[in-house]
């Protein structure tokens, strides 16, 4: 999974041009285009950015994460109505323990 490449994908979808959105965001286009080639970005980041685009980035970090892992995220942890605050969003997925249990670890903070 390349977050970055996720976040251009989306802006392309909005068909926003990368000046504007990079002003909107408070970066320069040249700044932009390096958080395009980064495979991790900072969740405040994230979190802005899914702000500004109206469209949450987690959310699709989280069904990348299924997929690639295997490992699934409770319907009720993430949703439509999953409210973003700038650097407090978690994303919590089960884990299976040695012995069967399932203990509720974040993976982003």
């Amino acid at each position: 999974m390349h977050i970055g490449e996720i976040i251009e994908n989306e802006v392309q979808k909005k068909g926003v041009e990368n000046s504007v959105f990079a002003e909107s965001i408070g970066m320069t286009p040249n700044g932009l285009r390096k958080i395009y080639k980064k495979p991790t970005i900072q969740s405040d980041l994230i979190a802005t950015i899914s702000k500004v685009l109206e469209v949450n980035i987690f959310h699709i970090i989280a069904g990348k994460f299924q997929a690639e892992s295997g490992i699934k995220y409770q319907s009720g942890v993430l949703g439509q109505q999953s409210e973003i605050k700038e650097g407090q969003f978690t994303i919590t997925v089960a884990v299976p323990e040695e012995k069967g249990e399932w203990l509720m670890k974040s993976i982003f903070q």
